[in-house]
């Protein structure tokens, strides 16, 4: 991840936002943060310690916790062209809520909120005043 200035990072937000054409000091903050000591770790240890977990005590315990369903109202916020995350995959996750559940798709990858912040915000605070 550290490598070449972060450059894993530059090639995830061209793949995970293919539409968007942000400002090259847009990954300026999150590169100075990950370059804090620790917070690469932090950041892909959840995912690591996942599967590394999946087969033992820990896995079985996070499959238990994923797998509960959620009371409290929730909205998810999805780019339409994210490749990461699907329409789909938030219709299928209505199942897993017993209070209100929305989603909705805007135009914009994995980091919608970034890519259109106005629009992002305005569902958010729609959602969060009903």
């Amino acid at each position: 991840v550290r490598k070449d200035d972060f450059a894993h990072l530059d090639e995830i937000y061209h793949r995970w936002s293919p539409t968007w054409d942000y400002p090259p000091e847009e990954l300026a903050p999150l590169k100075a943060c990950f370059a804090e000591p620790g917070v690469v770790e932090a950041a892909l240890g959840y995912y690591r310690d996942f599967v590394r977990g999946a087969l033992g005590k820990a896995g079985k315990d996070a499959r238990r916790l994923v797998n509960r369903r959620c009371s409290v109202p929730s909205l998810a916020i999805g780019g339409s062209d994210d490749p990461t995350v699907s329409e789909a995959d938030f219709a299928r996750a209505e199942k897993a809520y017993t209070a209100d559940y929305r989603y909705v798709m805007m135009p914009g990858g994995h980091f919608v909120h970034r890519e259109a912040p106005d629009a992002f915000v305005k569902e958010t605070v729609s959602f969060l005043t009903a």
